[in-house]
């Protein structure tokens, strides 16, 4: 209950007759369980099928697999390194990234960065890790990616000095230009984790760090700063072809669409 729906020491004890201090014992045991099985839980579907949501509206993207998406999740640190963990806000936070399906299941989760981390950089040591066991691709496949980070095979951005949201889209009436095109599609498709996230950090992260902050509850693993580590350059040509292939898509996309608004 305490892991799943953050909730408080006190009704749990009240529920079940014993102290706080057991409680708190036994919450700290169970969280570093899930965090061990954290690779057989948080895993893949199977990758071989397209989902049925991209085989019926966006068979273009026949495909993709699944979405990432960053977001700052509640965090402890020791007093030492919490300058690095605050980012805008005061709050002491991690950047955490993750990916789902067209499930909305969660397939894979990176938090080993602090608040001020750049959204690329954790994306870039995410995806060259080979320990991290991020989901491989297989083939063509691809996930979609937002604007921040790098356009390279296996992962999709959208054109940039685009309308790309999709409040930006409402009232506008008819889209203009492939690349509009492309973004507005894109968007559609990657609002997927924009939802999951913020379903899941409406019932379980934030609230489970903020009423826990005080326990010492360490991640481990935490890189010391973003600044120390090594700079990974992609090679150019890699960047070009993704963009070539992202044309076609493009130009195929908006073909189809001109003609049935013809």
């Amino acid at each position: 209950m305490i892991v799943g729906y953050a909730t408080r020491y006190n009704v749990i004890g009240d529920r079940f007759q014993h102290s706080n201090n057991t409680i708190r014992k036994w919450f700290k045991r169970v969280v570093m369980v899930v965090c061990s099985f954290g690779t057989e839980i948080i895993r893949p579907t199977n990758q071989d099928i397209v989902h049925e949501r991209i085989l019926r509206k966006y068979h273009f993207f026949k495909d993709c697999i699944g979405t990432i998406s960053e977001t700052h999740v509640a965090a402890w640190a020791p007093a030492s390194r919490q300058t690095s963990f605050r980012g805008k806000k005061t709050n002491v936070t991690q950047n955490v990234m993750l990916t789902c399906d067209f499930d909305t299941k969660i397939t894979f989760v990176y938090s080993v960065w602090e608040a001020n981390a750049n959204d690329s950089r954790v994306f870039v040591d995410a995806v060259t890790r080979n320990s991290n066991n991020l989901p491989m691709l297989r083939g063509d496949q691809f996930y979609f990616v937002d604007s921040g980070y790098p356009n390279m095979p296996g992962f999709f951005a959208p054109y940039r000095d685009q309308r790309y949201h999709l409040r930006y889209y409402v009232g506008r009436g008819r889209l203009c230009g492939k690349e509009e095109l492309f973004n507005y599609r894109h968007s559609l498709c990657r609002n997927i984790i924009e939802c999951c996230i913020g379903v899941l950090k409406e019932h379980a992260l934030d609230k489970l760090f903020v009423e826990y902050s005080e326990e010492n509850i360490v991640f481990q693993d935490i890189p010391k700063s973003s600044e120390d580590q090594e700079v990974i350059h992609f090679d150019a040509s890699q960047t070009a072809q993704k963009e070539q292939v992202r044309d076609q898509i493009a130009t195929q996309m908006w073909n189809d669409y001109s003609r049935h608004c013809t």
